[in-house]
Formats: C-alpha cells, sequence, structure tokens
C-alpha cells in the first residue's frame, strides 16, 4: 500500500490471496479490465511523448500516463505480442496490491536486465521514463501465470475534493497529485480521517492533536476570509476609481467641446465680418 491508500471496510486475507496446491498465492485486484492492442499502446506513448516534452510540471496526468503507457509496451514486447493482437489487462485501481517475494524478484531481475534498469532501480527519485510497479506486476502476473482475479470495488479521491469525497469503498485513495495544494486542504482530509477512523489501529502513530487540529483548521479559515474581505474592500475601491476616472473624463470631454463649440462660433463670426 502508498502512504495515500486506506481500507474503508473490513477484509479478509481471502479478500487477497487464494491457495493454489498448498501454496499461498496473491489474487489480481481490480474491479476493471482494459482492452489493448499494440497499435493503441503506441499511438498513446508517441502524443504523450509528445505531450510530456511541452510540460513544466513534475507530477500531473500527461506524466502519469506516459509512464502507463510506456510500461505497457514494455509487456508487449516482452510477451511479443503481435502488432494486430488485442489483449485484456487487469486495471490498476490505485490502492494496495498483494504481492509475494518470489514475484518480487522475478520481476525485479526482468527490470534490472532491461533498457529501464536505470530509470526503475537506479533512480533515487521517481523517474519519468521508469516503469510503474503496481500495472506492471499485475500484467506480467496476469499474462504469465493466469493469475486468479478478485473484484474489490475502490474510489479515487482528489485531495482538494477530500471532505466531498465518496468512502463508501472497501478501498479508497486520497490522492495529491500536482497542483496546488492550500493548508486547508490537508488539514481537512485530516479532519475526514479523523471522523472515519476515530478508533486508531495498531499500527498507527498515535497522535492526540485533535484540539490542534481543529484550531489551525479555525485559524486557516478566519485567515483566507480576512484577506478575501480585504480583496472585496480593494475591489469596491477599485470600482470607485474606474467611475471617477469615467467621470473625469466625461467632464473633460464636455468642457472639450464646449470649446470646440465657441472657438467655431468665433471663427464663423469672424469669417462673417
Amino acid at each position: 500500500m502508498d502512504d495515500d491508500c486506506f481500507i474503508g471496510n473490513r477484509l479478509q486475507k481471502s479478500d487477497f490471496f487464494y491457495v493454489e496446491n498448498g501454496k499461498v498465492l496473491p489474487l489480481i485486484i481490480t474491479s476493471n479490465f482494459l482492452q489493448l492492442d499494440k497499435k493503441l499502446i503506441s499511438d498513446n506513448y508517441k502524443f504523450y511523448d509528445r505531450e510530456v516534452k511541452l510540460n513544466n510540471e513534475e507530477q500531473n496526468d500527461i506524466v502519469w500516463q506516459y509512464c502507463v503507457y510506456n510500461t505497457y509496451s514494455f509487456i508487449f514486447d516482452l510477451f511479443n505480442i503481435s502488432y494486430n493482437k488485442y489483449i485484456f489487462l487487469p486495471k490498476h485501481n490505485h490502492n494496495a496490491i498483494p504481492v509475494n517475494l518470489k514475484e518480487i524478484n522475478e520481476i525485479y531481475d526482468i527490470i534490472y536486465k532491461s533498457k529501464f534498469k536505470y530509470p526503475t532501480l537506479d533512480c533515487s527519485y521517481r523517474h519519468i521514463k521508469g516503469i510503474q510497479f503496481q500495472i506492471f506486476i499485475i500484467s506480467y502476473m496476469f499474462l504469465k501465470y493466469n493469475k486468479k482475479v478478485n473484484i474489490i470495488l475502490s474510489n479515487f479521491i482528489q485531495l482538494n475534493n477530500s471532505l466531498k469525497g465518496n468512502y463508501k469503498y472497501s478501498l479508497f485513495c486520497i490522492n495529491k497529485g500536482s497542483g496546488y495544494y492550500s493548508n486547508l486542504n490537508f488539514f481537512k482530509a485530516k479532519l475526514v480521517m479523523e471522523y472515519l477512523f476515530p478508533i486508531p489501529s495498531p499500527y498507527e502513530i498515535l497522535d492526540y492533536s485533535f484540539i490542534n487540529l481543529s484550531f489551525n483548521i479555525a485559524y486557516t479559515m478566519d485567515n483566507i476570509l480576512n484577506i478575501y474581505e480585504d480583496q472585496l474592500s480593494h475591489a469596491i475601491t477599485k470600482k470607485e476609481c474606474i467611475f471617477l476616472l469615467i467621470s473625469l473624463f466625461l467632464i473633460f470631454f464636455s468642457l472639450f467641446l464646449k470649446l470646440y463649440n465657441y472657438n467655431l462660433l468665433n471663427y464663423s463670426y469672424i469669417l462673417n465680418g
């Protein structure tokens, strides 16, 4: 599980693992399958390859989709899937996936011997050309070992929408992603988690700072309201300035017309003697 993945309803070991020939094996957890072919993958990879070169953000949907189709392209090459053949692959649900050490070692060796070794295994930080772990392992295990699939419904929630998110799922993810996230949005997400899970689990680092959290939210909202009121006041002042400028313009324009008509009248008087 990543640090933004959560279990919303009680699940059992059998939801994630099954026994076959006396061995405990990981299930593939998904609620959807993708129909893919090499042309679709190639076209999407080329598209996002162009887009990512124009992209200035370190982490957004363009970068994610580039990694996704880079991973699918590697899988198709690995299994020598022909150009005109389509296959179905389990869709990654952005949440908990069961694995075992044997399978992790197997895919590690594959990546280690590939051209993706450096961006996937050797970089200190996530590299744009790295192979996406969750997508690769569930696709690889599904194709090679025909692993069993278990459907667990999940939901992907953006951090900015944490208060309005739908948490009636066994698995859900509160994802930060790219973009701007204020302190207030982080506080809101933490407030949601405190509300959903008031009883700490045995693995949780206890934090008795709920009063501090409430204060931080109230304090931050108060600051935002003050800024908004200042901006509103400033906006009214700007309107008044614009009104004053328009009024001055009309006054000067009126004076100009009067002077112009006066000079025109004098000029006509002189011509007529």
